[in-house]
């Protein structure tokens, strides 16, 4: 910590860290998942210069870096640790790849990795591996805003809240049931569920009817993000 730093209080040091230390990493971070040990390394930094220790000067970290580092409703300093803000940008570059398909760049990436019969399984650029890993929480997090004419498959895509239909339900799908997209459940501004070879719960069957559809969007189906009110990541 150099003689400038000393002179700030640790409420300037909390905003230097926020603006500088904790800033620079994240261009790098939205297009590679940087390894553990660099990341421990950028907390560490942090935490050092927050406390004003130094590897001649050590003192006592008086708050645990799990408090520190969480939203400031929540008790913390709103700095965000390194690994899950690492993972938070891998899962908006998954998330740009899937609402924004027909970009270039994804076009050059699905072409790459999942054209052909079978997609690639190994040998992954950067770029790819850092999808991968961010994949999980955008699944999780986004759902499919569906319109009319939808093409998503009906069991497997998740344009419900609570996750993909086949996995709310038990027991085994007819042959060739598993190929069902929306389209063929829904026409005309109704559910056809009688089309299904088995009842669906009636508590599933109130959650579809319940979904909404953007009814002027013919085929046009959306990602949208859950945990903002906009639906955008």
């Amino acid at each position: 910590m150099g003689w400038k730093a000393k002179l700030l209080s640790m409420a300037g040091r909390v905003i230097l860290t926020q603006a500088v230390t904790s800033a620079i990493p994240s261009y790098v971070m939205q297009g590679i998942m940087l390894p553990a040990k660099i990341l421990n390394s950028i907390d560490r930094v942090n935490r050092n210069f927050i406390w004003g220790s130094s590897d001649l000067n050590k003192k006592l970290h008086l708050v645990s870096w799990r408090k520190i580092t969480r939203p400031k409703f929540e008790g913390g300093l709103g700095i965000m640790a390194a690994k899950p803000k690492n993972l938070a940008l891998a899962a908006k570059l998954c998330w740009r790849i899937k609402s924004k398909p027909n970009a270039l760049w994804a076009k050059v990436l699905g072409c790459k990795y999942l054209s052909g019969a079978r997609p690639r399984k190994h040998a992954f650029s950067k770029t790819w591996s850092t999808i991968r890993k961010g994949e999980d929480i955008c699944t999780l997090r986004s759902r499919w805003l569906i319109g009319s004419n939808c093409t998503l498959n009906f069991w497997f895509d998740k344009w419900l809240t609570s996750g993909n239909l086949r996995g709310l339900i038990f027991g085994p799908l007819n042959l060739g049931e598993e190929l069902l997209c929306i389209k063929n459940i829904y026409e005309d501004g109704i559910w056809h569920l009688h089309r299904l070879s088995f009842v669906i719960p009636y508590h599933l069957e109130m959650l579809i009817k319940a979904t909404p559809i953007r009814r002027n969007s013919v085929g046009g189906n959306e990602l949208i993000w859950n945990s903002t009110t906009d639906g955008r990541f």
